[in-house]
């Protein structure tokens, strides 16, 4: 028998052997998720978010698995290349489809309301069309963001700085307009 054989074998009753050892701790370990009396809180089994997911955001969960990531980089890239283009409309459906596909990922939503208050805003020529984006990107930090990032300073912050640069200033030429349309 040569070596590479003995190797083989070796390697195949190895992972066997492990692949029943691991078979062996499933009810220890069913027993634990489903028991929570007694555990101490750095056994305790933590969620995924902090509050319920909508259907879409657990559905992708579970088709996606492992590969949610992977399709949130590969949107990321495309979304990277449509701003680059100044195609910010486009870019505004697919940071919303990487909201779904990881909602506690606070820079995609700093990203999409910055998008929708300052570059889908001064494509329109009109005040009402801009105070509709700008109305937007706040309601998405305020309303989506803040409710799975609520801890994420950097949320505010954004909130904060759209507040007091399009309302709050008179940098924007419509500012006048929107903070007639907040005070309504």
């Amino acid at each position: 028998m040569c070596v590479e054989s003995r190797r083989s074998i070796i390697l195949v009753v190895a992972a066997t052997g492990l692949l029943w050892w691991a078979g062996q701790q499933t009810p220890h370990l069913a027993g634990s998720r489903s028991t929570t009396a007694g555990r101490s809180p750095e056994t305790e089994l933590t969620p995924l978010t902090a509050s319920p997911l909508p259907p879409t955001v657990a559905f992708t969960t579970v088709v996606l698995a492992g590969f949610r990531g992977l399709a949130a980089d590969l949107l990321w890239l495309r979304a990277t290349a449509l701003q680059d283009e100044g195609r910010y409309i486009e870019l505004v459906q697919l940071a919303d489809w990487i909201t779904v596909l990881e909602p506690q990922f606070s820079e995609v939503w700093a990203l999409q309301a910055w998008n929708m208050a300052y570059n889908v805003s001064v494509m329109f020529p009109g005040d009402k069309e801009r105070w509709r984006w700008v109305q937007n990107g706040i309601r998405l930090l305020r309303d989506r963001g803040l409710h799975y990032n609520a801890t994420a300073p950097l949320l505010y912050h954004e909130l904060g700085w759209l507040f007091l640069h399009k309302i709050g200033t008179n940098v924007d030429p419509s500012a006048a307009y929107y903070k007639r349309q907040w005070a309504s």
